[in-house]
């Protein structure tokens, strides 16, 4: 409903009851108090007219009466008839009284009106008057029409300016509020000023109005131009964002290809170091004396390797490269390893190494398990490492929160670290002991702590100066059965002599660039009297394959001309080429890439630097192979137990260096000192290499206490 509507329903309401009010009361209401009034103002006359008439009565004097009564009729020409009777109801006036009327004219109103004469209580007679109000009611009826008429234009007048006043004053300027309130809301500013009918409330209302719309529209501009700049900005945004990905997807992709060219340029030569050098270390014409310097090359070699690998997972970490393999593994087995390996190194020192006997933890779980171990290890390691006194404590639990968490707890008795070292312990390169004591990458706590992210846990680290450590490792738990760990595999046969009796002749290509790896697949494939055939690139592989039609192709992945994968597929599409079993040697650095051999055809890998087994063990999976391994029997340059007295043979000079050089972990000087004891004793110095390579230090040193006590010293 519009205002005018509003306002003039109000004041039609208003005219009709007030012409209702005129029409239906005052009027019908004064007529009657007219009407009365004019019978009480007649009552009044004819009591004036019986007063004097009384008299005349009294006096007998009729012609009197008859006067005054004729021209009483004569005077009120609305008394249609006077009638005088006496006492006795005689008629006195007039003489003949004219006939009854009756039925009344519809344009007469009379009344008859009856008064008693009576004087000091004698009844003289009575005076009867009927008098016609017709007419003098119906000259006041039209004055009041009249004045109806007068007052309903009065009203109507009334109306007709009291709404062009409200239209003037109040309904226009509010429409017109509305109008621009109507366009102020369909962002429109562009509307004409208001105009103002005097200065009252409307009025006011109308400049808030013309003031909050110019604000409005002063808001609104600065808001078009703060959304401008705005949209300006966040398109420049966007292609820096845009340029910032573009470098960043760059810097990745860059990164990856420099993991990948360094891990081929490191590990390639490295497969040789170690290949060749394991090769001399097993070849019986090799001096016993030079086996001490082939131990040096290989340990060299594998320190080289594991820095390495620990630079590569970092950048690997870094990249976005590196993924978690969850399977189900044995938890307790696991944890038992790493200190029974670690056991060794804590025994040397002194130190005790123990699992908290209040640790209660699941046995079988789902995770990483390579990744957990280098955790623990890494945790344990350093623990044993800079503690001098005391020992070495690894606790697990679990914790059961809106999901089970395992923890891990690795607490020493070590120098304790500083709050300011703790700031830096977990950032890559960062060596907190000085001195050349604590030799390391830097790595090892860096590596632990993304292994962590990696998996959604976190590590925290709590320490005190002088009292000790203790790293805390926070995992997602989820449990696992028996039933779904995996078979495991059977343990090694030990090495490889040769191919058993009645195998087929196989023929191995070997498609590798490089010429030392050419060599070290060569031999080892001749080692065991395979005929082998070497192409420098995949090209020539692909015309090998074509005229030589091998059993097994050692296919590397990076080569000039043509690389491995290029190579693969080539092959699959050639005649038989769906037969040959074609393996991929790659000094990779991603793991993930591997699906991208599978993906070209090839039907296995072998990673480099690798060892002598992983080949053989390849072959035998692809190819069938049997082989000749080197029994308890035949062994006859296996090392024999080491016992006291075979070191107590030794000078005691050396035997000194030796138990200090084991006490103090000093690698080379153990290497050295095992390579003087070979030029002496060769089968004690083979001995005590097998008992170096694995860390079994607290064997020797126990004989060499026990060598000591047997054999007095003479000053």
């Amino acid at each position: 409903m519009s205002l005018r509507t509003k306002v003039l329903l109000p004041l039609g309401f208003f005219g009709i009851l007030l012409m209702g009010y005129l029409y239906g009361y005052w009027m019908p209401h004064s007529l009657e108090d007219i009407r009365a009034e004019y019978r009480s103002s007649t009552e009044r006359h004819l009591d004036s007219v019986i007063v004097g008439l009384t008299p005349l009565l009294l006096g007998h004097q009729l012609d009197t009466i008859y006067e005054n009564l004729d021209a009483l009729r004569d005077q009120n020409s609305d008394w249609t008839s006077i009638e005088l009777d006496d006492a006795q109801g005689r008629g006195l006036y007039p003489l003949t009284k004219p006939p009854a009327q009756t039925v009344a004219s519809p344009r007469e109103e009379v009344h008859v009106l009856e008064k008693k004469i009576i004087y000091l209580g004698i009844d003289l007679g009575t005076l009867t008057v009927k008098v016609d109000f017709f007419h003098r009611l119906s000259q006041i009826e039209t004055e009041h029409h009249q004045l109806a008429a007068i007052m309903f234009v009065v009203i109507l007048a009334f109306i007709l300016s009291a709404w062009f006043v409200l239209e003037r004053i109040v309904i226009r300027p509010v429409d017109a509020l509305s109008k621009a309130a109507t366009e102020l809301a369909q962002n429109r500013f562009e509307g004409r000023p208001l105009e103002k009918s005097g200065d009252d409330e409307v009025s006011r209302l109308v400049d808030r109005f013309s003031e909050m719309r110019a604000a409005i529209h002063d808001n609104q501009m600065a808001l078009q131009r703060y959304k401008n700049q705005l949209e300006d900005t966040v398109q420049q945004r966007t292609a820096e964002l845009l340029l910032a990905r573009d470098a960043a997807q760059t810097a990745n992709k860059a990164k990856s290809a420099f993991l990948a060219n360094m891990s081929h340029e490191l590990r390639t030569p490295l497969n040789a170091i170690l290949g060749f050098s394991s090769m001399m270390r097993r070849d019986p014409g090799v001096p016993a004396s030079q086996y001490g310097n082939l131990d040096i090359i290989n340990r060299s070699g594998e320190h080289l390797l594991t820095l390495i690998n620990d630079v590569l997972e970092v950048a690997k970490i870094e990249a976005g490269r590196m993924q978690l393999e969850i399977a189900p593994f044995d938890l307790g087995s696991m944890v038992r390893d790493v200190v029974d390996m670690m056991q060794i190194r804590a025994h040397e020192k002194g130190l005790q190494l123990l699992i908290d006997q209040t640790s209660e933890f699941p046995r079988y779980i789902k995770g990483d398990e390579a990744r957990l171990r280098q955790i623990l290890v890494n945790l344990v390691s350093n623990a044993v490492k800079f503690t001098e006194h005391g020992g070495v404590t690894l606790r697990l639990g679990v914790k059961q929160n809106a999901k089970a968490h395992l923890l891990i707890e690795v607490e020493d008795s070590g120098p304790g670290i500083s709050a300011q070292d703790q700031a830096r312990l977990f950032e890559p390169f960062v060596q907190l002991a000085e001195g050349a004591a604590q030799r390391g990458t830097g790595l090892g706590l860096t590596i632990t702590r993304q292994f962590v992210q990696l998996m959604d846990g976190d590590i925290t680290v709590e320490s005190t100066v002088g009292k000790g450590s203790l790293f805390r490792v926070n995992l997602p738990l989820e449990l696992a059965s028996t039933a779904d760990l995996p078979t495991a595999e059977s343990e090694g046969h030990g090495e490889v002599l040769g191919l058993a009796p009645g195998q087929p002749s196989y023929r191995i290509l070997i498609v590798e660039d490089q010429l030392e790896n050419q060599l070290l697949l060569q031999r080892l494939m001749c080692n065991i009297g395979l005929d082998t055939k070497v192409a420098q690139d995949g090209l020539q592989g692909v015309e090998a394959f074509k005229e030589w039609h091998p059993h097994l192709i050692w296919m590397d992945r990076r080569m000039p001309v043509m690389d491995g994968i290029e190579a693969t597929q080539r092959i699959r599409k050639l005649p038989e080429g769906h037969s040959v079993k074609i393996v991929a040697v790659t000094a990779s650095a991603f793991k993930e890439q591997q699906q991208e051999l599978f993906d070209a055809g090839m039907d296995d890998f072998v990673r480099k630097p690798y060892r002598f087994s992983e080949i053989y063990d390849c072959l035998a999976r692809q190819l069938g192979v049997i082989f000749v391994y080197q029994t308890d029997e035949v062994q006859h340059a296996a090392p024999a137990e080491l016992t006291p007295a075979m070191l107590a043979l030794l000078p005691f000079s050396l035997r000194n260096e030796l138990k200090a050089a084991l006490e103090n972990l000093d690698n080379e000087r153990i290497t050295a000192i095992v390579g003087q004891v070979g030029e002496i004793d060769s089968n004690l110095g083979h001995t005590l290499t097998s008992l170096v390579e694995y860390f079994n230090y607290p064997a020797i040193l126990d004989a060499l206490s026990e060598a000591a006590s047997d054999q007095p010293r003479t000053i």
